[in-house]
């Protein structure tokens, strides 16, 4: 076992694995460092991996053990949470200019509370198809996952959006 059986399994499994990893973390980027992470420590422990074990199951135990230690690690991404919390006026405020800088502050809370309801993939979805104007096709290429998932996942949560809107 050497680092060509590292790299047969990285061009096997690396696209599976990173849809892995991203369900777990939501971010694109991140999960793309991970996998390759994965692999990193897949060659440093090429010897204690057994040839008539599964290499699909090494791997994900792998990833799943550098997922955990991310999420320990992880630092404080930019996020449309903290993107709306640490803009000086929301795009509502800047449009009348009559409400005052707490009503402001009222509106990005309240946006941050209501965002809570969605799970991360579709917080991502919503970041990426409002926050920076992509169109649904890039955002499922982006992501690796299929563009009617994107869709739907988008679609649910603005019903889950305007559901909590309507309750408050």
């Amino acid at each position: 076992m050497d680092s060509e059986t590292v790299e047969k399994w990285f061009t096997q499994y690396a696209p599976e694995l990173h849809r892995y990893v991203f369900r777990q973390l939501g971010n694109p980027s991140e999960s793309e460092d991970l996998v390759q992470e994965v692999f990193v420590v897949a060659l440093r422990k090429i010897s204690s991996y057994q040839e008539q074990g599964n290499a699909r199951a090494y791997l994900y135990r792998i990833a799943k053990n550098v997922v955990l230690s991310a999420r320990r690690h992880r630092d404080k991404s930019v996020s449309l949470e903290s993107h709306l919390e640490n803009r000086c006026v929301p795009a509502s405020c800047c449009q009348d200019r009559q409400e005052s800088a707490q009503e402001c502050k009222e509106t990005v809370l309240e946006w941050k509370a209501k965002l809570q309801v969605l799970d991360a993939s579709e917080r991502l979805i919503v970041d990426c198809r409002i926050q920076k104007n992509m169109p649904f096709k890039q955002i499922a290429q982006s992501l690796e996952i299929p563009l009617n998932t994107v869709i739907s996942k988008f679609h649910r949560a603005i019903v889950k959006l305007r559901k909590v809107s309507r309750q408050r």
